[in-house]
């Protein structure tokens, strides 16, 4: 297993090293550690020498489970913070669906060391360090709730990435409910769909009790650019529940169309075979009139009787037709 595991100095001089290869602290700002979740169990006994406090071990369980949902916890030393991210979604646009594949990013907050566990295939974490590495020492980060503060933003940003590719789903179950009402068929798709949406609300209202507890905690700290970042993070997270309610919104409206659809479709061809039954109705009883076995009816004697009959039916029903055309029934 190649071991990823890294500790970032940030501070006048932003430097990597790898963990193993990591033997003190940062004497110039704080320490950032991060670990891959499958490696945090075998390099925990030395993240605990470096950092010089121990971790719960409840917290150590939370750590490894990737399908932890969003949790903020403290205790005297550090404070933990699980984020559930949903970078990772994955998009058929043949049939219009969605997988989300989320995962938790846990963060533990030291006064001079920032420790990050996460799964390898999650982008979040490789994005902060690529963002790192750009701007380098012009960067100003100046505690370890500073560099969590830019971690837990881009989850949001990546969250809201999402909203170009699951709107330009939503259009897509539109044309197939609204434009081919009548063949359409995939309706446990469009409930798992409608589910993924309900559980992405879910996660981000998770979210926003993090901050909001956080929030609370950091009441009783002096800090206040940690209280700006948390009420801008708090509006990032609110942009996604909006956006979310929104998803969720437009896809019980699009089941109210698409039977609203098929209820007009069917009154159209109801309303077509009432005109028919009315046109010829009279024109039934005509012809029944004249298949009754009576002995004496003067018109079967006519030589022209025929011609005025079909006459007769003919300007009938030419009449009915004008009085559905006058009534705007046809």
């Amino acid at each position: 297993m190649i071991d990823e595991s890294e500790a970032w100095s940030i501070g006048s001089q932003m430097t990597c090293l790898p963990l193993s290869d990591y033997k003190g602290m940062n004497e110039d700002g704080f320490t950032w550690i991060t670990i891959p979740r499958e490696q945090l169990a075998d390099k925990l006994p030395m993240l605990q020498s470096l950092t010089q406090n121990v971790i719960n071990e409840q917290h150590i369980k939370d750590a490894l489970n990737s399908e932890h949902p969003s949790f903020f916890d403290s205790t005297e030393e550090y404070q933990m913070i699980v984020f559930r991210s949903v970078a990772t979604g994955q998009f058929d646009m043949k049939i219009p669906k969605v997988s989300l594949n989320p995962t938790s990013i846990v963060s533990f907050c030291f006064e001079t060391v920032l420790l990050t566990v996460y799964d390898s295939h999650d982008p979040v974490v490789d994005k902060v360090k690529d963002f790192i590495k750009r701007n380098g020492s012009r960067l100003v980060i100046l505690n370890p709730a500073d560099l969590l503060y830019k971690i837990l933003h881009t989850v949001t940003e990546q969250t809201l990435l999402l909203r170009n590719p699951l709107t330009v789903q939503i259009n897509e179950w539109q044309h197939l409910m609204l434009e081919q009402a009548t063949q359409f068929t995939a309706w446990n798709e469009f409930m798992l769909f409608k589910s993924t949406m309900d559980q992405l609300t879910v996660w981000c209202e998770e979210q926003e009790d993090v901050i909001e507890d956080w929030q609370q905690y950091a009441h009783h700290t002096p800090q206040q650019q940690l209280t700006i970042n948390l009420n801008d993070l708090g509006d990032h997270i609110e942009r996604c529940i909006r956006f979310t309610q929104k998803l969720a919104s437009n896809l019980d409206t699009l089941i109210q169309l698409h039977y609203s659809v098929l209820s007009h479709r069917n009154n159209e061809v109801l309303r077509v075979l009432a005109i028919i039954s009315c046109v010829f109705l009279p024109l039934t009883l005509i012809t029944g009139i004249f298949g009754m076995n009576f002995v004496n009816m003067p018109i079967l004697h006519r030589t022209d009787a025929y011609y005025y009959t079909i006459g007769i039916m003919i300007c009938l029903s030419f009449s009915m037709l004008m009085v559905f055309r006058w009534r705007k029934w046809l």
